[in-house]
């Protein structure tokens, strides 16, 4: 995960997240990144031997660029606002919003995912201030739908998942 240490839209319940994959995938190296504490080479290390990133969107995803040929990507959309439904050319005002998807269609190396939220109780404000959606909140995630499009990304990239499901 590529954790945006308390800037605009990250993963409000990050531990609850972190918590139920490890719990759900046992045996597999689940990382919370925090990538202003590591140098250039250690994100590019770690980022170029990786199987999935999941990140907020906006500037902290772009580290994906440098994902493995055939790495997967998930990507967190927003809630669309009155204000910003037509910048990103989303279907309407609180209808999940992919803010950088025109960016990631473009590295088609990539199995990119977008986590769409699906009403306004999926996000919290992160205190800047009366902002939108994109702006002012981080979003709250919903580990079973997390972790579903993940083995999406995963099955894409012809990963054969065998493990007993847990949804606790």
């Amino acid at each position: 995960f590529g954790a945006g240490g308390g800037a605009h839209r990250a993963i409000y319940n990050l531990d609850e997240v972190h918590g139920f994959l490890k719990k759900r995938w046992t045996g597999v190296d689940i990382a919370v990144v925090r990538w202003s504490s590591m140098s250039l080479t250690e994100q590019l290390m770690l980022v170029g031997n990786a199987s999935v990133l999941v990140t907020p969107s906006g500037g902290v995803s772009f580290i994906g660029v440098f994902l493995p040929d055939g790495g997967g990507l998930v990507v967190m959309d927003h809630l669309s606002s009155i204000h910003d439904h037509r910048d990103f050319e989303c279907g309407g005002r609180n209808q999940s919003c992919s803010m950088d998807s025109m960016f990631w269609a473009m590295f088609l190396h990539l199995r990119t995912a977008f986590y769409q939220i699906k009403s306004p109780s999926e996000h919290v404000s992160d205190g800047s201030g009366p902002k939108t959606y994109r702006d002012g909140h981080h979003v709250i995630v919903n580990p079973t739908r997390l972790a579903n499009i993940v083995e999406a990304v995963l099955f894409r990239q012809g990963y054969k998942i065998k493990y007993p499901r847990s949804e606790n």
